[in-house]
C-alpha cells in the first residue's frame, strides 16, 4: 500500500526541524558558557565570603578615645596657656612676654623658662622634628621632645582663648579626644596620639577657671583616659582638683597658692613621673626645682606650695 505524502506538509515539518535544531543547539550552547563562567567566579566569590568572614571575626577597633592600640611608648600632652596681659586676669608682665598672641616670645613659651625653649636647651630631652599637626586657630605652636620611650607634646593655646584651652584640657582628661601628631621617627612617620589617649596630661599658665566658667564638662571616658593630671597655675587644686575627679582624672601634682608656671617645675615633674618615680619623690622633684629657680622660696616652702594627689589639706 502507497503511502502518500503533501509536499507542502512535509516542506513545513523539515522546516521546523531545522529551526529547532538550531535553538537546541544554540542553548546548548548558552548553557555550557554560563556554567563555565560561573564555575571560574565561584573560587573567587568563595574566597571574598571567606576574607569577609574573617575580617567580621578580627575587626580592629577605630582609633577613638575609648580605645588605645598597644604601643611601646607612653604620651605627655601639655596644654599652655599663653600669658596674656590684655586677656587674662594676672598682674601685668612686661608688654613682650605677656603678648598672648606672640609665642615666640611669651613668658610661657618662647622666653627663657618657657615650655619650648626650656626643654629646647634641656639635656633630658631630645626635640622630635613634626611632620604634621592639627591645624586649629587657637593653638599657635606645637613642639614634640622625647626621653627614653615617652614622647611630649606641647601645645601653645592663644592667651585670648582661655576657654577654649580649658575645654580641650578636659576633654583630654576626660579620655574624650584624639590629637593626631604626626612625627619624624628615623626615617619613616610616626603617627602619636595624644589627647584622651595621652598617659599624663598637663595644662600650664595662668589659672583662667578665676576668670571664666565651663559651659559644660565632659563625660569620663570609663574605656580609656589619662592617667593623671598635672596642674600648673595659681591656686589649681582648689579650682581643678574637683573638676578633674568628676572627669574621672586624678590629679598628679596641683598648687595651692599664688605661684610662676614656668617650665623648669613641668620638667622635674615629668621627668621624674616618666623615669616611674614615686608621688612623693615627684613632689619633692617639684619643689626642689621650684626652690632653685625661685630664690626667695625655701624647699619647705615649696613642698607646701605643691599638692600631691587629691588630698584636700
Amino acid at each position: 500500500m502507497k503511502q502518500l505524502t503533501n509536499p507542502y506538509y512535509t516542506q513545513k515539518f523539515s522546516t521546523i526541524i531545522s529551526y529547532s535544531t538550531v535553538f537546541i543547539t544554540l542553548f546548548t550552547l548558552f548553557f555550557s558558557c554560563d556554567k563555565q563562567t560561573r564555575q571560574a567566579e565561584s573560587p573567587k566569590e568563595k574566597t571574598t565570603t571567606e576574607m569577609n568572614r574573617n575580617s567580621s571575626r578580627q575587626d580592629k577597633p577605630a582609633i577613638h578615645p575609648q580605645h588605645r592600640q598597644k604601643r611601646d611608648y607612653r604620651i605627655v600632652h601639655v596644654f599652655v596657656a599663653l600669658c596674656d596681659n590684655t586677656h587674662q586676669g594676672i598682674v601685668p608682665v612686661p608688654t613682650t612676654l605677656g603678648n598672648g598672641q606672640d609665642p615666640a616670645n611669651n613668658l610661657y613659651w618662647g622666653a627663657l623658662y618657657g615650655v619650648k625653649t626650656f626643654f629646647r636647651k634641656s639635656t633630658y630631652w631630645k626635640p622630635i622634628t613634626i611632620i604634621k599637626a592639627p591645624q586649629q586657630a587657637e593653638i599657635l605652636d606645637c613642639v614634640c621632645f622625647r626621653r627614653g620611650d615617652m614622647y611630649l607634646i606641647a601645645q601653645a593655646y592663644d592667651g585670648a582663648k582661655m576657654q577654649t584651652t580649658l575645654a580641650d584640657f578636659f576633654q583630654a582628661a576626660a579620655g574624650q579626644s584624639d590629637v593626631e601628631i604626626m612625627i619624624q621617627k628615623d626615617q619613616a612617620a610616626l603617627i602619636l596620639h595624644a589627647g584622651g589617649l595621652s598617659d599624663l596630661v598637663c595644662f600650664v599658665g595662668h589659672n583662667g577657671l578665676m576668670d571664666v566658667r565651663l559651659r559644660s564638662l565632659p563625660r569620663p571616658n570609663s574605656f580609656r583616659k589619662p592617667e593623671e593630671a598635672v596642674v600648673l597655675a595659681c591656686k589649681s587644686h582648689a579650682y581643678f582638683t574637683p573638676l578633674l575627679q568628676k572627669v574621672g582624672c586624678e590629679p598628679l601634682i596641683t598648687t595651692s597658692g599664688f605661684m610662676a608656671p614656668e617650665a623648669y617645675t613641668l620638667e622635674a615633674i615629668v621627668r621624674n613621673w616618666a623615669d616611674t618615680k614615686p608621688i612623693a619623690e615627684i613632689h619633692l622633684a617639684a619643689a626642689k626645682a621650684y626652690a632653685n629657680y625661685q630664690r626667695d622660696c625655701t624647699i619647705a616652702a615649696a613642698k607646701r606650695l605643691f599638692k600631691a594627689g587629691v588630698s584636700m589639706e
